[in-house]
């Protein structure tokens, strides 16, 4: 169900690796108000080819096409 929500657009969804959401909480308690992790630089994240939607057709495209 939370699969099909997502994909079809209902809910949104960020997955976070555990390293970058542990910078989060200490740059917050440090009042750090931004950082960079290059956590999905230069893969296919980045360049937008990942399929991350369904559109009403079924059709999956990508964030590239979504946008």
């Amino acid at each position: 169900m939370l699969e099909k929500m997502y994909l079809s657009g209902k809910i949104e969804m960020e997955l976070t690796p555990q390293g970058t959401l542990a910078e989060r909480v200490r740059a917050a308690g440090a009042g750090i108000p931004a950082f960079f992790t290059p956590t999905g630089a230069r893969t296919a994240v980045q360049y937008g080819e990942v399929a991350c939607r369904n559109d009403e057709n079924g059709k999956v495209s990508t964030s590239k096409s979504a946008t």
